[in-house]
């Protein structure tokens, strides 16, 4: 079962769906509330959720969509021009091994999916903490949760963390030709 989730090419279509509507909802999210968005926004806030620091709207509306289109483009150019990038830029578990001639191209396939799965995910981190911000702008003071950018940054967290073991389990030497033969 789990060697099933972590065959070099499947569920490659899975971190690239994650992505795809990561991305959507993202960009979405800030279409829609760019019109509706004063010009200063709040975009820090203490611990009892009051806001502590302002930024213009428009400004923050296109560092945001820079991000976005940052956040998207790495996992995308990862795959084309992994080649070119030198090995010693490249930091892998058990790199000698898996960066060998006949292992390389199975390895740049899981490394993006890795990097399309955390990139998704810091782009739905992002969405998340950007409706925060953006509610607290609109709707000013009306009972927020001040322990909500916590909540969102603990779970990102943990998800990053769940997904660094899985790279590290995946890319473990021993009896790998074994367990990938079918």
């Amino acid at each position: 079962m789990i060697m099933d989730i972590l065959h070099p090419t499947k569920h490659c279509s899975v971190a690239s769906t994650i992505l795809t509507l990561a991305a959507i909802a993202a960009f979405w999210q800030l279409k829609v509330y760019a019109p509706l968005l004063p010009s200063e926004i709040a975009v820090d806030f203490n611990v009892s959720g009051e806001p502590g620091k302002y930024v213009s709207s428009h400004s923050f509306i296109t560092w945001n969509f820079f991000l976005n289109t940052i956040f998207l483009a790495i996992p995308l150019l990862f795959r084309f021009f992994a080649n070119q990038i030198p090995e010693k830029f490249i930091y892998m578990p058990n790199k000698e091994y898996w960066l060998e001639e006949s292992r390389r191209e199975i390895a740049h396939i899981r490394l993006t999916r890795y990097l399309k799965l955390f990139f998704g995910m810091t782009l739905i981190y992002n969405t998340a903490l950007n409706q925060y911000i953006f509610d607290a702008s609109i709707h000013a003071g009306e009972g927020y949760n001040p322990f909500y950018q916590l909540w969102i940054t603990l779970g990102y967290c943990a998800a990053v963390i769940l997904q660094l073991v899985l790279l590290f389990w995946e890319f473990r030497v021993k009896d790998f030709e074994k367990e990938h033969q079918s």
